[in-house]
């Protein structure tokens, strides 16, 4: 219920229930303490795994956009397409590569800051629980 109500569910796999926008976190804690798993969710910007990464674009009047690269096609394409709020993966902005005047990596992480903010610490440890038994049985 926790990984649900803190929108994990949204972004993360577990087991064969939810997307694959963000990580899989079937086996997290095969690679991660309960203390790095903690970490990564109350400062998610710390460590952000390379193709998990968002992009800056700056654009030639001005704007800054931030989000995920959905499809650029091939680098012949005129368009780039990109998903800004990780809690609204369908949204997605259509970008003239016309109008991109920069385009790096971003240092921030697409997984938003404070989301368990409104949860008690026993509840946070259930979190951590449900996250180290990995997949539900079938």
């Amino acid at each position: 219920a926790i990984f649900r109500d803190a929108l994990c569910v949204r972004c993360h796999r577990v087991g064969a229930r939810g997307p694959a926008v963000g990580p899989d976190l079937t086996h997290v804690a095969g690679r991660f303490s309960r203390r790095d798993m903690l970490e990564s969710i109350l400062t998610p910007d710390r460590v952000v795994a390379e193709n998990y990464r968002n992009v800056q674009v700056l654009l030639t009047d001005g704007r800054a956009l931030v989000g995920r690269v959905v499809s650029e096609g091939d680098f012949r394409s005129e368009t780039l397409r990109l998903s800004p709020d990780p809690l609204k993966p369908s949204h997605v902005l259509e970008i003239s590569k016309r109008e991109i005047d920069k385009y790096q990596l971003a240092e921030t992480s697409p997984m938003p800051k404070g989301l368990l903010d409104s949860f008690s610490a026993g509840e946070v440890l259930d979190l951590l629980a449900y996250l180290q038994n990995g997949a539900p049985p079938k």
